[in-house]
This record gives structure tokens, C-alpha cells and sequence, in this order.
């Protein structure tokens, strides 16, 4: 979205990225994949290992906080809006 760290003007505004996210949550929980394809570009379904101390503190907590296979809510971050699955 337009407030988010290093993006473009013409971006869509932060309330029409959060109704996005949260469109595609319950989704995500269902079936991860499919959200993943709907989702921005540089969505993936896999960002490799992740390691403490390199992510934005909500997004880290959320991402360490889930179980193996759990889907996270919505999380702001100054980068935009995420939803994570913890695979391992």
C-alpha cells in the first residue's frame, strides 16, 4: 500500500490492502497455496529459513509463535500486510 516502505505512489491505498489481506485469511487457512497465488507479487509460499533478529518484530513474533502448519491473522508491518505459515 501507498504508506508502506518503498512503494510506488500508484499503489492501492493501506484500507483497500487490508481488505485484501483479510479476503484472503480465511483462505490462507484453507488452503495456503491458493491465497499465495492471489496475493501480491513476491508472495511465496516458502521464504526459506527464517532466523531471529532478522524480521520486523510483529512479523517475527508471529512467525515464532506459531505452531508447525498454523496460518497467522493479519499482520501490519511497515513493509505492508502479511499473512505467514509456519512449515517447520
Amino acid at each position: 500500500h501507498r504508506e508502506a516502505q518503498a512503494t510506488s505512489p500508484k499503489a492501492r491505498s493501506k484500507a483497500e490492502a487490508l481488505a485484501i489481506a483479510e479476503g484472503l485469511l480465511a483462505e490462507a487457512k484453507d488452503d495456503f497455496a491458493a491465497a499465495v497465488k492471489k496475493g501480491d507479487p513476491g508472495s511465496d509460499e516458502d521464504l526459506g529459513r527464517l532466523f531471529q533478529g532478522n524480521l520486523e518484530r510483529e512479523l517475527e513474533y508471529a512467525v515464532f509463535s506459531l505452531k508447525k502448519g498454523e496460518v497467522s491473522g493479519v499482520i501490519p508491518t511497515l513493509r505492508g500486510f502479511w499473512i505467514v505459515r509456519r512449515i517447520k
